[in-house]
């Protein structure tokens, strides 16, 4: 399932990363010297990722459910 939101994603701000600290949005290896990235954000408190453009990290996020993160993974890697 995914969830579109408007505006910055509410994930993390109440949660922590695995390691205690906060979570914080984590860019893309593969990002373009122009800054085209992409901007993941892990919660330990939440069973979703989100996901935004870093170019526009104020627009919309889109939150993934763990079926579909790991459905968008596997095709990445599929590739």
């Amino acid at each position: 399932m995914v969830t579109q939101r408007s505006g910055v994603s509410t994930m993390g701000q109440s949660g922590a990363t695995s390691d205690g600290g906060p979570p914080a949005w984590r860019r893309s290896s593969r990002c373009e010297p122009a800054g085209d990235c992409v901007e993941v954000l892990f919660d330990a408190d939440s069973p979703r990722t989100a996901v935004r453009d870093s170019k526009n990290a104020g627009a919309v996020a889109l939150e993934l459910s763990a079926s579909a993160w790991s459905q968008f993974v596997g095709r990445l890697v599929g590739q």
